[in-house]
């Protein structure tokens, strides 16, 4: 009964998975759906779930916020390439990790020179940048109390409360309406681009947008890994699956997907320090 819209005329199978996506969302349930290559699901998918979660909208007041699962980060420019066309123009965001969104290259080479983990250094340098925002711009910096060393700082991360980043992001990426990309996001928080003021943390950029936005574009990670999707911390306090629709696109990548989340990989370095710690454990 409701009307789907389509930017021209849908196949068959468009037809077919849009009813029985649009029928799984009214009825708070579960569609497995295969159609062949090149049969435009993506679009029927997009298509049918926003035009339900218009309706609702429309009918309560509120309704829930879509996560659209992709397996690789390259899939995030396609699917909003689709959305594109679309006749549907969702407030929506991009996330992805932070080895595609992190622009400071002090903090990526941080982390290859001491083997770690990049989340990790860039948690650290968020904490530096923090505590030193007064004294402390991005780099090296010497040896505080106490004799430990110190790597950079992020100063994109205490950006981010900026109004000249804020006016930028919301310009570019956070009007209902404008779709944008991950080179858009990069774009608006790039230091060299930016012109007016200070530059925040494409990363914790991106997940301050999906609070607010109807559709969120995603790798499956964020939705397969209890250590993503769980996640609480204060830039994703409002990030959760529960009451929302999920679509998993490329779900036949469902069970190494979920192998991976259940792995742990541990570098050499990694083990050595371990091996260090436990031999210095008193007895």
């Amino acid at each position: 009964g409701e009307t789907i819209q389509f930017p021209f005329p849908p196949l068959p199978p468009q037809v077919q998975v849009a009813e029985r996506a649009w029928l799984a969302c009214q009825r708070g349930g579960v569609a497995l759906l295969q159609s062949p290559t090149g049969t435009g699901k993506s679009l029927a998918l997009l298509s049918s779930t926003l035009a339900w979660q218009r309706r609702t909208f429309a009918e309560k007041g509120a309704a829930p916020q879509i996560l659209y699962g992709v397996r690789t980060h390259t899939q995030l420019a396609q699917m909003v390439g689709e959305l594109r066309k679309s006749a549907y123009r969702p407030r929506m965001a991009v996330i992805g990790s932070r080895e595609q969104l992190c622009s400071n290259a002090d903090v990526k080479a941080h982390a290859r020179c001491h083997q770690m983990p990049l989340n990790l250094a860039c948690r650290q340098a968020a904490r530096r940048a923090v505590a030193r925002e007064s004294t402390v711009r991005c780099g090296r910096v010497g040896i505080v109390g106490g004799g430990e060393e110190v790597g950079c700082s992020c100063s994109s991360y205490t950006a981010l409360g900026s109004g000249s980043h804020a006016r930028r992001v919301f310009n570019r990426c956070a009007q209902a309406g404008q779709l944008w990309d991950v080179e858009d996001l990069m774009s608006s928080s790039n230091t060299s681009g930016a012109g007016d003021g200070e530059a925040g943390c494409p990363y914790y950029t991106s997940h301050i947008l999906a609070g607010n936005a109807d559709i969120v574009f995603c790798p499956h990670n964020y939705i397969l890994d209890p250590a993503v999707s769980r996640c609480r911390t204060h830039h994703r306090e409002r990030w959760s699956i529960k009451d929302r629709i999920v679509i998993i696109d490329e779900a036949h990548n469902l069970e190494q997907c979920c192998r991976e989340a259940g792995s742990l990989q541990v570098s050499l370095q990694e083990l050595r320090q371990l091996t260090k710690c436990v031999r210095n454990l008193p007895l």
